[in-house]
């Protein structure tokens, strides 16, 4: 009699379970690689699917998830060709029990590699440079966030209660360089928290070859990050700071091979233009918001 109890009960529990397990929905990961043999030089295109697991915020009751993903087709040339590519990202967000989840936003973009993080999603652009050039979009609603440079600085304030935390990048090849600016811009400097631009800038020298010069300088001679103002020293680890106000903090861009460097104030929501202070012939004026 036991033994049926535990038989019956086995049965309840994978029967209780197969009805809980609601429908499965598997995305899938694959890539494929061809290479194509002529006369003159061999060409390799790869063509490549990810799946993405992305977890939106920390509070309870306000953790959402994102199904990320990401296509990129690749063609890799030898000689002056070099190498191009496109990226597609889809996204969706998970509700519900159904598989027929809601696509919270898609993009297609020109890029050779791409980087998903909970914050970010950062396509390189140029693999041929000693740094990389990106767009970064926000992965919580794939808008575009930011062109860089080199890896973008994070800095984070602790006042006390809050945990403060901001991006700053730089870009000489930005897309957002208005035309009438091109030939004395440096570059543009940005400035976001991890969901929201909060301001762009344009860095213009008056000296035409100055600014070409700078914008040019495709090396780790250019460098953007923070500087804690208190301790005139980096952030620490993860761009912690010992500041809790953010007139104690600073963005700093340093042309090494000049030995030109350049401190931007900031406010919480903006670069701080009443305290900046630059050398004679630069200035940085805000750029209005893209469409």
């Amino acid at each position: 009699m036991k033994r049926v109890a535990c038989v019956l009960a086995l049965l309840f529990c994978a029967l209780h379970a197969q009805a809980n397990a609601g429908e499965k929905h598997a995305w899938k990961s694959e890539s494929n690689l061809e290479v194509i043999f002529n006369r003159k030089e061999p060409e390799v295109r790869q063509a490549e699917r990810r799946v993405h697991f992305v977890r939106e915020g920390y509070r309870v009751g306000q953790v959402r998830y994102l199904i990320i993903e990401t296509e990129m087709n690749t063609l890799y040339m030898w000689g002056e060709k070099g190498t191009e590519g496109k990226v597609s990202v889809t996204a969706w967000r998970l509700q519900g029990a159904s598989k027929n989840q809601e696509k919270a936003y898609a993009f297609t973009c020109d890029g050779i590699g791409i980087n998903v993080q909970p914050d970010f999603i950062t396509v390189e652009e140029d693999g041929d440079l000693a740094y990389s050039h990106t767009q970064t979009y926000f992965t919580k609603n794939g808008k575009f966030a930011f062109s860089a440079f080199g890896p973008p600085a994070e800095m984070i304030l602790t006042p006390v209660g809050v945990v403060e935390e901001r991006v700053a990048a730089f870009s000489p090849f930005s897309q957002r360089i208005p035309d009438e600016n091109r030939t004395k811009a440096i570059g543009v400097i940005a400035y976001a928290t991890r969901d929201r631009l909060l301001a762009e800038a344009l860095l213009v020298s008056n000296d035409e070859s100055q600014a070409r010069s700078l914008s040019m300088a495709a090396d780790e001679s250019q460098k953007l990050t923070w500087i804690d103002l208190l301790t005139n020293q980096a952030p620490g680890r993860l761009g912690a700071t010992r500041s809790t106000n953010f007139d104690e903090v600073a963005m700093r861009l340093r042309f090494h091979d000049s030995k030109l460097d350049l401190f931007i104030p900031v406010t919480a929501t903006d670069i701080d233009y009443a305290r900046l202070k630059l050398p004679p012939g630069l200035s940085l004026t805000p750029l209005k918001p893209a469409e």
